[in-house]
């Protein structure tokens, strides 16, 4: 019962953050038309690679190591020199997102995509990571989930009245700050957590770099999709695909709630069954990304239409595709998350991750220009699906060594 409503706490709230925006989504994609939508997801993609480029792969590997820890001062301690050296890569992640996103956005459009490129990747200075490692969905709910639920709920009035896209990121970004904000008094008695010296920022970043690494390579093929799309292919086709990729995304959102949820009961050090907690977690997730891709297969060009009108709706060849990478992720993520990086196996999941990676960019560079939008899903399918064949066999020898080392 316990298990079941950590669950249902680290269930049940991110997957309502997740999803909120999906209140405000289809009256913006219908406000703007295909150009002002189409720049608004290329916005989106590019601030989600600079979320995890901000990250900098603490989502992965924070959690177990705050797990980890004795009491709850060390956790605060560690969280402290997590900030810092985000705090030390911020200027350049932003730069670089800022660059990229003015690039691929038409200029009458940089009011639309600018501001939700820096909402979005600012969410890099979240704590959900820490609450996922504490066990804490409480923590989550207040400091994550209900600031930038009531920055969604706030921006939907506002923007009906004035048609003005840019209030949601003004809102979500100024939630953020004061959520952040109050955290850090409430446990450091200040605006921000003690500071760390730039010699041990930089020493914190090297001790992280293989995982933030597979983390960018991973994000880096799965938001080229977006604005590949929007370098080689006509507005409408790409507000079109942007529509499937969105529904996309926001199917793994609830994968990365049980992922979450479970993470840190299956790497709890006490427990005396390691074997069945790792097939619960791995079970878990497999059972969502089959029937999560078989809603996006089947039904995900109606869901598209339905959300965000029939004028940026996507194709059943784009949905089937992307039906194949929730499916892929769903099963490799636990093996990554749960067995592979814990093991301290990050260099062979960073090898699949750059070959996944380096495959699925350049078939979408080759075959986008003949095969269009569904090139694009399919080249990412198939990066997805070749990370997961070679992670799996990895994983499963590194499982069984453990367990045999547990029951000696």
């Amino acid at each position: 019962m316990r298990m079941f409503r950590k669950v249902l706490g680290f269930g049940a709230l991110p997957v309502l953050l997740s999803l909120s925006p999906l209140l405000l989504l289809p009256v913006i994609a219908r406000l703007e038309g295909p150009s002002g939508w189409a720049a608004f997801v290329v916005g989106q993609s590019v601030g989600n690679f600079c979320l995890t480029a901000q990250n900098f792969g603490w989502n992965i590997a924070g959690p177990p190591r705050i797990a980890m820890l004795p009491d709850h001062e060390s956790r605060l301690s560690a969280f402290a020199d997590v900030f810092w050296a985000k705090a030390l890569i911020f200027p350049i992640v932003i730069l670089t997102g800022l660059s990229a996103t003015a690039a691929l956005t038409p200029m009458p459009e940089w009011v639309i995509s600018l501001p939700i490129f820096f909402a979005t990747s600012t969410i890099g200075f979240g704590i959900q990571w820490f609450g996922v490692g504490t066990g804490s969905p409480s923590l989550i709910a207040r400091f994550e989930v209900l600031p930038r639920i009531g920055a969604t709920l706030l921006s939907l009035p506002a923007i009906l009245l004035t048609a003005q896209v840019w209030i949601y990121p003004l809102l979500l970004v100024t939630a953020m700050a004061v959520s952040r904000g109050t955290f850090n008094v409430i446990n450091y008695g200040s605006l921000l957590p003690a500071r760390r010296s730039v010699k041990k920022s930089i020493a914190e970043l090297r001790k992280n770099s293989a995982t933030a690494v597979v983390d960018m390579t991973t994000n880096l093929y799965n938001s080229a999709p977006v604005p590949i799309a929007s370098a080689l292919l006509p507005t409408v086709t790409v507000a079109g695909f942007a529509s499937g990729d969105r529904l996309y995304r926001y199917s793994l959102f609830p994968l990365a709630a049980i992922g979450d949820s479970l993470q840190a009961w299956v790497l709890d050090p006490t427990s005396k069954q390691l074997f069945r907690r790792q097939l619960i977690g791995i079970g878990a997730n497999a059972t969502f990304g089959v029937a999560a891709g078989l809603v996006l297969a089947l039904l995900g060009p109606f869901f598209t239409a339905l959300l965000f009108g029939e004028a940026v709706q996507s194709s059943s060849e784009i949905m089937i595709w992307y039906g194949v990478c929730v499916a892929s992720v769903a099963v490799s993520a636990p093996l990554i998350r749960n067995i592979l990086i814990p093991d301290g196996r990050a260099r062979l999941v960073l090898l699949a991750t750059i070959i996944g990676a380096v495959v699925g960019l350049g078939l979408m560079l080759v075959i986008t220009p003949f095969l269009g939008a569904g090139g694009l899903a399919l080249a990412l399918a198939v990066s997805e699906t070749l990370v997961l064949f070679i992670v799996a066999p990895a994983a499963i020898t590194t499982l069984r060594r453990r367990v045999v080392e547990a029951n000696e």
